[in-house]
C-alpha cells in the first residue's frame, strides 16, 4: 500500500527533524566541553597568578583547602598544561583537574577524559611530568606505568601503590567513548627527587 504524497512528505520531514536533533545532541556535548575548556584555561592562568602572590601561598601553608590551587601540571609530550585544585566537589571537576593526597603517600590527580585529560591519550612510559608549586619550585616526574583498569580496581591500586610517593593521573577510558566510559586510565609517575604531593 502506497502512502499519499502529502503523508510521505510529512513522514520524511519528521524523520529528518529527528535525525537533525539527534545529530545536534551528539555534537553539543563536545562543543560545550571545548568551550568550557577554553574558558577554564583563561580562568586558570588568572587564578594561578593570583594564588602565587597570595599570603597563604607565600607563607608555605602545609595543607591546601579544598577548591584552592595546589599546583600547575605540565606534560610536555602531550602539550598539556593545566591548573590543579585540591579536590572539593564534582562541579569543580568540570572546571579544573583535582588532586587528592593519598594515605599511602603521593597523590592522585583526577580529571575528565574529554576535557583536561584528553591529551593523555598520547602519553608514554618515560615521558616527563612537571609540577610547578606556588613558590616557583618545579618538581620533575617520569612516567613509570600506564594501566587500563576497571573502576573497582582503582581503590586497591591507589591504597597500595607500586611506587611510594608517586603521582597518579586518573581519568576514564577509552578517551573517545560516548557516554559513561567503562574503564579507567591510570598513569603513575615517580619524582626524580624526594617530594610528596602538597
Amino acid at each position: 500500500m502506497k502512502l499519499p504524497l502529502r503523508r510521505r512528505a510529512v513522514l520524511l520531514a519528521a524523520v529528518a527533524f529527528t535525525l537533525l536533533a539527534a545529530g545536534g545532541g551528539l555534537v553539543a556535548r563536545p562543543v560545550a566541553h571545548a568551550f568550557i575548556g577554553t574558558i577554564s584555561a583563561a580562568r586558570a592562568e588568572r587564578l594561578w597568578e593570583k594564588w602565587k602572590h597570595s599570603p597563604a601561598a607565600r607563607g608555605g601553608i602545609a595543607v591546601v583547602a579544598p577548591g584552592e590551587p595546589m599546583f600547575w601540571l605540565r606534560v610536555p609530550s602531550c602539550g598539556m598544561s593545566t591548573l590543579v585544585l585540591r579536590e572539593s566537589d564534582a562541579e569543580e571537576l568540570h572546571r579544573f583537574p583535582a588532586a587528592r593526597p593519598l594515605d599511602s603517600g603521593g597523590c592522585v590527580v583526577l580529571a575528565h577524559r574529554d576535557l583536561h585529560f584528553r591529551p593523555l591519550a598520547g602519553i608514554r612510559v618515560g615521558d616527563a611530568i612537571d609540577i610547578e608549586n606556588a613558590d616557583g619550585r618545579t618538581n620533575h616526574y617520569t612516567v613509570r606505568t600506564i594501566r587500563v583498569l576497571l573502576p573497582e580496581q582503582i581503590p586497591a591500586t591507589l591504597a597500595a601503590p607500586e611506587f611510594p610517593n608517586a603521582l597518579h593521573l586518573l581519568t576514564c577510558y577509552p578517551f573517545r567513548y560516548f557516554g559513561a566510559a567503562p574503564k579507567r586510565f591510570l598513569v603513575t609517575a615517580t619524582e626524580r627527587t624526594n617530594h610528596v604531593c602538597p
